[in-house]
């Protein structure tokens, strides 16, 4: 239907190769590349990012959320664990929740900070927690609530990338 071509050539206890060929046109047409430049989950594609949060269900929601996007994504349920993490792989941006075992999240961005510059996203839970601005203030690269929105997220990891 492509007008494409597949071969089989087998050779007995040798194997088996099976080839195809569809004859593709290079794409010349700027307004579908203008589109996909524009298109904020291509800024995502490939990146790294790591969450921290001592609830499973958060970090398996995170997990699926972003599987469609191409991330490769990386999950720990305390600081010491981000550390590791972090220190063992490349991370472009780390999400994390404030309330945290042995170390809360003020103290995980400090430790991140001393490591290197990667932007550090909090989670934020609690209803009445601290606003956007709180947050920049205190060395946040910016700030996503539970419960978690798609499009939200999207939008501060892209600011995020984007700086």
């Amino acid at each position: 239907m492509q007008d494409g071509k597949i071969t089989v050539k087998s050779n007995p206890d040798a194997g088996t190769t099976f080839s195809f060929f569809i004859p593709y046109q290079k794409n010349n047409n700027d307004a579908i590349d203008k589109k996909g430049a524009d298109d904020p989950l291509m800024l995502l594609n490939g990146i790294s990012i790591l969450a921290v949060d001592d609830n499973e269900f958060n970090l398996m929601f995170l997990k699926v959320m972003m599987s469609k996007w191409n991330v490769k994504f990386h999950q720990a349920t305390n600081g010491k664990d981000a550390l590791d993490l972090i220190a063992a792989n490349e991370i472009t941006i780390v999400l994390t929740n404030v309330e945290l075992p042995e170390t809360d999240g003020y103290r995980l961005l400090t430790e991140i900070k001393k490591l290197n510059k990667l932007p550090v996203i909090m989670i934020n839970g609690a209803s009445e927690g601290p606003d956007v601005k709180q947050a920049r203030e205190k060395g946040f690269s910016g700030m996503i609530s539970k419960p978690f929105k798609e499009a939200e997220l999207v939008e501060q990891l892209v600011k995020v990338l984007k700086k």
